[in-house]
């Protein structure tokens, strides 16, 4: 059941991929007990985005010693950020097109992968049902199991 944060953190998300998160949030500890699911975002500004960048990225655009967040700043290659980054292209949560979603274990927190695995059967099993192509994030080469969006093929 979706709290009233996780309701919030969906406006603006395609309404597709929010009955997958709904359905998923749903079936989640039905398939694995203990385990639930919350929205950690949905929709982000291009500010929002740069901000979650810059915590893993110098201005300049190389990689800081922080721990990996992102590859994208919210401003397309080619173009420059109003902060005077240059652009490392789009992400898809800010077209509405991506969530993240955070997995807690037995009421707490967790970012074990093996609980972000299960998070993931649950979801592309709900998206195979409903005949709505999704991608994990746990696919990429850099990883970002807490990460579901449309398939831009479908979904541009």
């Amino acid at each position: 059941m979706l709290s009233d944060r996780d309701r919030k953190r969906l406006e603006g998300v395609h309404p597709n991929l929010v009955s997958l998160v709904v359905d998923a949030i749903d079936l989640l500890p039905k398939r694995y007990p203990g385990l639930t699911a919350f929205v950690i975002y949905g929709v982000r500004t291009r500010e929002e985005q740069y901000a979650i960048w810059l915590e893993c990225h110098d201005k300049d655009g190389t990689r800081n010693d922080n721990p990996w967040k992102t590859n994208f700043n919210g401003t397309p290659k080619g173009e420059k950020t109003p902060e005077g980054s240059p652009g490392t292209g789009m992400s898809r949560h800010q077209s509405g097109m991506a969530v993240d979603l955070g997995v807690n274990h037995n009421g707490k927190l967790t970012w074990d992968e093996q609980y972000y695995d299960k998070l993931a059967n649950v979801m592309l099993e709900v998206s195979a049902k409903a005949r709505v192509p999704l991608v994990w994030g746990g696919t990429f080469t850099q990883k970002d199991r807490p990460h579901f969006e449309l398939n831009r093929k479908f979904y541009p």
